[in-house]
């Protein structure tokens, strides 16, 4: 019985729930109307029965397919199988699966034989074809058409860029978080994940060896190299472990520049990829060589290669100009938030970095966003292609959905002090970790978010923080109570945080809040402006013993920075930044980290390992 890849999908979320899901919840994950989820249950129901299982439904419980595991199991397989060929695609998915078709191989391929492949016409294949030319050529890849039929013609790094990004937006949201939760967990390999990789012809072995060596270099690089793996980090590396995977086995090796190549070799991170690619080559039967480890750790460096063809108009510059162009669209004075300025500078820095190296970045959140603010993502976009499409830089919606997230926590930032301190568990970036901890602080009045970190690092980060509850994005255990949510909290999701915030205050389980008296005027007058002179005073030191370190664009957005975080230790507050915090061993980097360690310790300043590592990216 054929089905639609709605419904395909559709029925593998229902499967894949240990608990009843709801339609809005269906709707909301395949963008589409509780109308329309509706109307497609019947096929579900129809392709269910066919099997001889029953779909089973409740009002104000949800949908759920009952049965033994064993039939579940049997079920999956089922699907996965039905997948290949009894599925009817949408003309957005048949675009991308062609595309994904063409970029695994490097041989002519007839366009019959494509046809077949992807079970369309020739004719639906002509029109998807005109359609996947275009979107390739932003990747610098082009369709060579002869009489043995048509290929791809592109560099190593620029195919790999496409297919990076075309695999990244086959996943959905969910399914990258079930990734990430597979990995995490050493559960499954979720069904429709296999469904894509099935493409890469990897076997279930192999994508069960590449899920733990990923988890492997994730645990590692926290205990040796104190390095937080976020969630995008995970997916991104698991896509690319995949690449490499396919690519090597087709004989199609990587070869970076020679000083990018010695660049990422002397980081710290490098060793401890080599290290477990060396296994994942015994397990895989493959030579992973040090460029290919580089194409892989590649994906966790921020900070390393300066944009120079940006000439004089640096990330500071690019920067406020974009919240310019977004401020007159919204008519809301963006510029006048210090803390979006630091936070989106500090994002664009190391997004305009990994543009340049073809890095791509995975966003779970991306539908989510678009759909919850299609006018805003609009408004960010238009200033986005304004602002950087002169220097011929073109973000991807993934992209632009990190940035949109900086603003929407400008407009719900509040400065109330919360009473319960909670520690969000979301690793897929700082835009991310801002909205949540934004909206959620909004939404519940007795909420103080006190960070943000990964699944992998959380233990360590509740006994250094001591929150008293824990809100996550995904399934975690922990020593204190946990609530999960959705990746952009529901009404019922805010329900169930009030619910154990009463529960933690009825047991006296709350820790005790600082009670800060901003009432005495006089006194807080005298307070600030000691912290405005001593950061002016850090300021005018470190610019005037590394002037010929820095541009005059980059010395004034340096001074900001600066005077933020002399205001932010004197309230408590430490930098928030979620990236990896890698060592400056190279010169001059290593000689401007130096002098500026001296510098903090002259002026008796403990400054936190990640906010220096943030200082040092206005010298890069």
């Amino acid at each position: 019985m054929l089905i639609t890849s709605r419904s395909h999908k559709m029925l593998c979320m229902i499967l894949n729930s240990q608990e009843p899901i709801r339609i809005k919840d269906i709707a909301r994950e395949l963008q589409v109307s509780e109308r329309t989820v509706k109307y497609d249950l019947e096929s579900v129901r129809s392709w269910l029965n066919s099997h001889q299982i029953e779909l089973h439904s409740k009002p104000n419980k949800g949908i759920w397919i009952g049965g033994e595991p064993a039939t579940r199991h049997n079920l999956q397989r089922i699907l996965e199988k039905s997948g290949e060929t009894n599925v009817f695609l949408q003309p957005q998915e048949r675009v991308k699966y062609l595309m994904l078709e063409l970029l695994l191989q490097d041989r002519f391929i007839k366009m019959d034989e494509l046809a077949v492949n992807l079970n369309v016409s020739r004719n639906t294949l002509v029109s998807d074809l005109s359609v996947a030319e275009s979107l390739l050529k932003d990747w610098n890849v082009n369709v060579e058409r002869s009489r043995l039929g048509i290929r791809l013609a592109a560099t190593e790094i620029f195919r790999r860029a496409a297919l990076e990004n075309t695999v990244q937006e086959m996943l959905t949201g969910s399914e990258m978080f079930d990734i990430v939760r597979a990995i995490i967990q050493g559960s499954d390999i979720p069904l429709q994940v296999r469904r894509v990789m099935k493409k890469f012809r990897l076997s279930r072995y192999d994508l069960k060896s590449i899920f733990q060596v990923v988890k492997s270099i994730a645990e590692q690089s926290e205990k040796e190299a104190r390095i937080d793996f976020t969630d995008r980090m995970v997916i991104g590396i698991f896509i690319r472990l995949c690449i490499v995977v396919q690519r090597l086995r087709l004989h199609q090796e990587i070869v970076y520049k020679k000083d990018e190549f010695l660049e990422i070799k002397e980081s710290d991170l490098f060793g401890i990829f080599k290290e477990n690619l060396a296994r994942l080559s015994v397990l895989l039967d493959l030579q992973v060589t040090d460029h290919e480890t580089c194409f892989i750790c590649r994906h966790t460096m921020r900070g390393f290669t300066s944009l120079t063809q940006l000439g004089q108009r640096d990330f500071y510059t690019l920067t406020l100009e974009l919240i310019a162009q977004v401020s007159v669209q919204m008519k809301v004075a963006f510029a006048e938030d210090a803390l979006l300025i630091k936070h989106l500078l500090a994002h664009m820095t190391e997004k305009l970095s990994k543009y340049q190296c073809g890095v791509a970045d995975p966003n779970p959140l991306i539908s989510d966003i678009i759909r919850s603010y299609p006018d805003i993502f609009k408004i960010v976009k238009k200033a986005c292609h304004d602002v950087f499409g002169e220097r011929k830089i073109h973000f991807a919606d993934p992209d632009i959905g990190y940035i949109v997230l900086h603003f929407l926590a400008s407009i719900r930032r509040k400065e109330e002090v919360k009473k319960c301190r909670a520690l969000v568990v979301c690793g897929t970036g700082r835009g991310t970790a801002q909205f949540l901890q934004t909206i959620l602080e909004q939404e519940i009045r007795h909420l103080k978010v006190i960070g943000c970190c990964s699944a992998i690092g959380l233990e360590s980060q509740i006994q250094s923080q001591r929150p008293d509850l824990v809100i996550s994005v995904v399934d975690v255990e922990a020593s204190i109570p946990v609530v999960v949510v959705n990746s952009i909290p529901t009404k019922q999701d805010f329900t169930f945080i009030e619910e154990t915030i009463t529960e933690l205050r009825s047991n006296h389980h709350l820790q005790p809040a600082v009670d800060q008296n901003f009432m005495n005027l006089p006194a807080m007058e005298r307070f600030t402006q000691e912290v405005i002179c001593k950061g002016f005073d850090l300021s005018r030191t470190i610019r005037s013993e590394m002037r010929e370190y820095l541009s005059d664009q980059r010395a004034e957005g340096l001074a900001l920075h600066l005077m933020l975080m002399v205001n932010r230790m004197a309230f408590g507050a430490l930098y928030d930044g979620t990236g990896a915090n890698h060592e400056w061993k190279t010169e001059p980097m290593a000689t401007i980290r130096a002098k500026l360690i001296r510098i903090l310790q002259e002026k008796k300043l403990d400054v936190p390992e990640s906010e220096i590592n943030a200082i040092l990216c206005y010298f890069v």
